[in-house]
């Protein structure tokens, strides 16, 4: 009985990591799942991307959200010297 509560506290976190999503159109969440994952190792132009794809998806409240991010990660740039991103 012991061996089967450690093996269920084990497993737990398994089960628990289930991803979660900011909209309910899954195919679009698969679809921008690696360029969400380039946004935050900072690439700020797969986080521009996000927010069209979910702009053109009629996701507004996410468009804005991510519009929100890129300008930070912009402004963040510009403020680290970057020419382009001024």
């Amino acid at each position: 009985m012991k061996r089967f509560f450690i093996f269920l506290l084990a497993a737990l976190p398994l089960v628990a990591a289930e991803p979660s999503y900011e909209s309910d159109d899954l195919e679009l969440e698969g679809h921008l799942a690696p360029l969400k994952d380039a946004s935050a190792a900072g690439n700020v132009a797969q986080t521009r991307q996000v927010y069209l794809n979910y702009g053109m998806a009629g996701k507004e409240e996410q468009a804005k959200a991510w519009a929100a991010r890129f300008l930070e990660q912009l402004q963040a740039k510009a403020d680290k010297g970057d020419a382009a991103a001024m």
